[in-house]
């Protein structure tokens, strides 16, 4: 390829862990290194990780964090992109921050704009006017879009998108987290549900899935890990804590399940997916999945709900098991996985195979370097 790339995450977590292990890709598929701009609060997390690419990109760390050098990063990135002359620049962030409007628009001045939705399917905190304003200059601006999957993809194009800059790119293994584990722990069965406490990860839905998952396995554990962080006004932040207040006191009170309700550091996820037997998605909404990218790198089966394309990674690569939403079908899919070891062991071997293939970041970016050339 004869283009220079700027990756760019405006946000942190796994948008960024997502952006880095694109470059990452980018860089092995090409033999060129593309500079991968992040906030400044990704570095701890990146040295953090157990493991990192062996092509890794040229990293820039950004104060997209503060408020107030969210003004002053823009115009650095701006900088950036112009002093090192880039052909593409592709923000993996998409619409989610408002706050690439006007990035978007200034770089098309002088270079190939594409962006990754991970959210097509927006929550009802991101349908405000200025939200759906985002989406559609995303869909005007942009040179190109990428999302996910088919779901995705039907969506992106009823938006208003054009087809001919509607591109599907799988979402890659967060393989970062250490080799692929070769056997479920020894001991009673546990169900790791994982990430941020938000309303659309069915959290509500978690008593009576447990309940009824003990009621065909008595032994079973589970473990809920991940902080309450979401978005939104005061009001809706403070209603859904009281919310999820109630819903963690309920699962304290049964027995053998844990809560973390707290932040997890990068040095403990190994560990939490080590010790599980299954990790549960049981989603409202949703496009993608960076809790099942971490699954599927360490080769844990995992049981999803039938949303976006979450249900179509794991249904197309053998990933696990695709459930309603309901408590009982999603108990007896647990329960599937735990009593039948040959179908845990058929589901760990795809993982690996699907870390190998699809699910590679090379593969990954060879998809959207062919999207850069035809530009």
């Amino acid at each position: 390829m004869n283009k220079k790339v700027l990756v760019v995450s405006t946000t942190g977590g796994p948008i960024a862990l997502y952006a880095a292990l694109l470059g990452a890709g980018i860089s092995q598929a090409t033999g060129q290194i593309p500079i991968v701009a992040v906030p400044k609060s990704f570095k701890r997390q990146w040295g953090e990780l157990p493991s990192h690419p062996v092509a890794p990109a040229r990293m820039e760390y950004l104060d997209f964090d503060s408020r107030a050098g969210k003004a002053v990063s823009l115009l650095s990135l701006l900088r950036l992109a112009w002093v090192e002359k880039v052909d593409v620049v592709h923000d993996v962030g998409g619409s989610i921050s408002r706050m690439s409007v006007p990035l978007w628009a200034l770089l098309s001045l002088f270079a190939k704009v594409f962006i990754t939705e991970h959210e097509p399917f927006p929550q009802t905190v991101q349908e405000r006017p200025l939200d759906m304003m985002t989406r559609r200059v995303a869909d005007r601006v942009a040179d190109g879009i990428f999302v996910h999957g088919s779901a995705s993809y039907q969506r992106l194009l009823e938006r208003g998108c054009p087809l001919h800059k509607a591109h599907i790119s799988r979402h890659g293994v967060f393989d970062v987290y250490g080799e692929s584990l070769d056997a479920p722990s020894i001991g009673p069965p546990t169900v790791l549900v994982f990430g941020k406490m938000r309303p659309n990860k069915g959290i509500e839905r978690l008593p009576d899935i447990v309940r009824q998952t003990r009621a065909l396995l008595s032994d079973v554990r589970f473990c809920i890990a991940g902080s309450r962080e979401i978005g939104g006004s005061v009001s809706r932040v403070r209603a859904w804590s009281q919310r999820l207040n109630v819903v963690i006191d309920d699962l304290r009170s049964l027995p053998q399940v844990t809560v973390e309700d707290r932040f997890i550091p990068e040095a403990e996820v190994r560990g939490l997916f080590s010790r599980a037997t299954i990790v549960l998605l049981p989603y409202l909404s949703a496009s993608e999945s960076g809790v099942l990218a971490i699954a599927a790198g360490l080769g844990v089966p995992s049981v999803v709900t039938d949303v976006g394309d979450i249900s179509e990674t794991v249904r197309r690569n053998q990933l696990g098991l695709v459930v309603p939403g309901d408590a009982d079908s999603i108990a007896a899919a647990i329960a599937s996985i735990v009593q039948r070891p040959e179908m845990s062991a058929g589901f760990r071997r795809s993982a690996i195979q699907y870390a190998r293939g699809e699910g590679n970041w090379t593969r990954v970016a060879e998809t959207c370097i062919e999207a850069y050339q035809a530009a």
